[in-house]
């Protein structure tokens, strides 16, 4: 059965240094019989810029035969590109990189990378539909690091019976929730870690019911 087809990036985030290069592959999935694309990328933010025009996948010419390529030509803050797929009319199935992107760090903060109306067209001529275009998230700025916890002594015991505290979560503590960036988060609930749960909800690795909980330390 045909779900449609999925366009991401890959990786779908990541934590960029200064000065650092990403390069990201434009994925489609869920293809049937792929004979056309087109679609934008778009950087919405300053902390990232283009370091060259996207690279069309040329491993499809090795697939089907040869194609016909529409761009790459400026659009908005970015590309738009396609092609079209010069064959025998099978087309391309299941998973396929489209084009390759490389981006620099141009400054601390974050960018998103829009992947705006895609099409793809079917050999035949039909028009297959998009399921889903995912953004991509990316973070220029160095890993924070979480102060160490230095336990508390033990007290020694006395002859004196006294009954120990029960210990209790500390109003407002973010802890648990601060997931972005990688290890150990930035000490701020924001944008980054509201998509990582996201991600880790929709692949299952986290239940639905915690963004209840998150929401109360939203600050964005």
């Amino acid at each position: 059965k045909d779900f449609g087809v999925k366009i991401r990036p890959v990786p779908e985030r990541a934590l960029i240094p200064p000065g650092g290069e990403l390069t990201i592959e434009i994925v489609a999935e869920g293809l049937d019989r792929m004979g056309a694309y087109e679609f934008g990328s778009v950087l919405d933010g300053d902390s990232l810029e283009w370091m060259g025009e996207p690279i069309q996948n040329p491993a499809l010419e090795t697939t089907i035969g040869s194609q016909h390529l529409l761009g790459p030509v400026p659009y908005d803050t970015g590309y738009r590109l396609g092609a079209t797929l010069i064959e025998d009319g099978t087309g391309v199935s299941g998973m396929t990189t489209l084009a390759t992107l490389t981006v620099k760090a141009a400054q601390d903060g974050e960018t998103n990378l829009i992947l705006s109306a895609p099409v793809i067209v079917r050999a035949d001529g039909t028009e297959q539909a998009i399921m889903q275009a995912v953004v991509g998230f990316y973070e220029v700025g160095n890993p924070t690091n979480t102060p160490t916890l230095t336990p508390s002594p033990t007290p020694t015991p006395t002859e004196t019976e006294t009954n120990a505290p029960t210990a209790t979560s500390t109003p407002g503590s973010i802890e648990g929730y601060d997931i972005w960036p990688p290890p150990d988060g930035d000490g701020k609930i924001d944008s980054g870690d509201l998509i990582e749960w996201l991600h880790l909800i929709e692949t299952n690795q986290a239940e639905e019911k915690l963004l209840f909980d998150f929401a109360q330390f939203w600050k964005d």
